[in-house]
């Protein structure tokens, strides 16, 4: 069977690390770095090396990265406590309520409040919680992740109690709404309106902000409802077999399959995929595109001015990407196109044969034996690109043209599941600072990660670490070996369903912060950029 390369979005939890590594010893730890000359935080990020807490001597090792979370601006740090009688969550030093099985926590991304379910008690006796900051205590039927946003300081979470599904927003009912069930849960941009998928029997309605749209058969949305500056929203759904985008309200055309939509940056340009008469196209603005055999949708076409539009079709048993109306170069496989922040350049990971490449502008580039899927990565100031390659066994960043230290593996970008033959993708592991001028990562060899800034190497560490950021939806759970990627359980969802955060950058690029576990101390790290 054809492997298949699928783009997803992972939220991990939240620390990598390679497999067996249980060392309690000491990691090198980077040079202390000074103050940032902006002050102590950018954009609310500490940039104030700390030790934010010490794993208890009765917390076992193993597997325990898996379970480890930061703050997004590094005050504070997170973990689950498990044992046989029950588990808790640790903030800090501070031990939650014992309860039979806990979440991960989602911070809000100022860091100030964090939320998590919990269940407690077993099979008839069973009852989920919702905690925020560990107190609140209500218990429910089923509850799931929260979304935590910053303003206006919203929890938002969608509860079962008995027959009952509804959404809570800040522990009050958001809306007179009840439903079957819910899905697809998610905030707008500023966090003020929310939006999710209700089901009663086998009738669905979308629900945007105050507004009910329904009954429809199925009802969907490509990662978000809402487009990029939040004033616009849109859906598809599917009634009586014919399928159609609704948007700002208004239905569109019938046809067989409707997928999307995807809004500009702007909000001026809306684009989705369409099936009629076994021929899929793209429609821009209310236009049909020429048809292709399969149109592969995934992530937005449009570039950042929303003037241009890229993504990926099939003509027979090969795959295109198609720039500006036109079709490139056949390949085997086309990753989504990524454009540069100034919209001029287009980039993609082709296949052929045995060979991948990255494409750009429609030229070729060096010829490597695998290509991390993911894409490749611009620079702020769109005149730098870097990707994975593998060479030999080793997996090493391309940048500017040229590899760097090789590793075992760069993490995270990709890991294959023989079960579906598809890989899940993490794109955006690759970390240009603000000024363009460096470039940040993290490899791993053996079982220990290093953090990459340009060509040196901090570490080793036992484990790099980051945040869960709920920022659309909640995604779906699975669970399984995931050693590859140093995690045993995450998120998929599409898009950017959740965020993580594990190297950040000050505003002006003179530090580089990121959390890590050295032995059974969790510190937030600093780099100095300039020395």
């Amino acid at each position: 069977m054809r492997k298949r390369s699928v783009l997803l979005t992972a939220a991990l939890g939240a620390m990598v690390v390679a497999p067996g590594c249980q060392q309690s010893r000491q990691s090198e730890k980077p040079a202390p770095a000074a103050a940032p000359t902006t002050g102590e935080s950018a954009g609310a990020v500490s940039f104030r090396e700390q030790l934010l807490a010490t794993l208890p001597e009765g917390l076992p090792l193993k597997d325990v990265d898996t379970k480890i979370v930061f703050s997004p601006v590094g005050t504070r740090v997170a973990y689950k406590w498990s044992e046989k009688k029950g588990a808790r969550l640790v903030v800090g030093d501070v031990q939650g309520p014992e309860l039979s099985v806990v979440g991960l926590p989602w911070f809000s991304e100022d860091g100030k409040r964090f939320a998590y379910w919990a269940t407690q008690g077993e099979k008839k006796a069973k009852r989920a919680l919702l905690l925020v900051e560990g107190e609140d205590r209500r218990t429910f039927d089923d509850v799931g992740n929260p979304l935590v946003s910053s303003s206006p300081g919203r929890v938002v979470c969608a509860v079962r109690d008995g027959p009952r599904a509804f959404v809570l927003s800040n522990g009050k009912r958001a809306d007179s709404y009840d439903f079957d069930r819910i899905n697809l849960l998610t905030l707008d941009p500023a966090g003020s309106r929310l939006a999710y998928v209700g089901a009663r029997g086998k009738e669905q309605f979308a629900v945007i902000g105050d507004q009910i749209s329904g009954p429809f058969d199925e009802v969907s949305w490509q990662h978000t409802p809402f487009s990029p500056d939040g004033k616009r929203t849109g859906f598809s759904a599917r009634k009586n077999r014919m399928a159609f985008i609704v948007v700002d309200g208004v239905e569109g055309p019938r046809m067989e399959q409707a997928v999307g939509p995807f809004f500009s940056q702007d909000g001026r340009h809306v684009a989705y995929a369409g099936v009629e008469g076994g021929k899929r196209f793209l429609v821009l603005d209310g236009a049909r595109k020429p048809a292709y055999d399969s149109v592969l949708w995934g992530t937005s076409p449009f570039s950042p001015n929303g003037l241009r539009v890229a993504y990926v079709a099939t003509r027979g048993a090969k795959n295109v990407a198609v720039v500006d109306d036109k079709p490139g170069e056949d390949f085997d496989n086309v990753s989504f196109p990524v454009f540069s922040p100034d919209s001029n350049t287009v980039a993609y990971v082709a296949q052929l044969g045995k060979k991948m490449f990255v494409v750009v502008n429609g030229k070729r580039g060096a010829a490597y034996e695998e290509i991390a899927w993911g894409g490749p990565t611009f620079s702020p100031n769109s005149r730098r690109l870097a990707f994975i390659a593998k060479v030999g066994r080793k997996w090493q960043v391309v940048v500017d043209g040229q590899g760097v230290r090789a590793f075992d593996r760069i993490w995270p970008h990709q890991y294959f599941f023989p079960r579906y033959q598809a890989f899940v993708i993490f794109p955006h592991c690759l970390m240009f600072s603000p000024d363009s001028l460096h470039l940040a990562y993290v490899g791993v060899d053996g079982d220990k990660a290093y953090v990459m800034l340009d060509e040196r190497a901090s570490g080793p560490y036992d484990g790099v670490g980051g945040a869960l950021l709920s920022r659309h939806g909640t995604g779906a759970t699975v669970k399984g070996d995931f050693v590859q990627a140093g995690v045993s359980e995450f998120l998929v969802g599409g898009g950017d369903t959740v965020d993580r955060k594990v190297l950040v950058f000050s505003a002006d690029s003179s530090h580089l912060a990121f959390g890590t576990r050295e032995g059974r101390a969790l510190w937030w790290r600093v780099i100095d950029t300039k020395r």
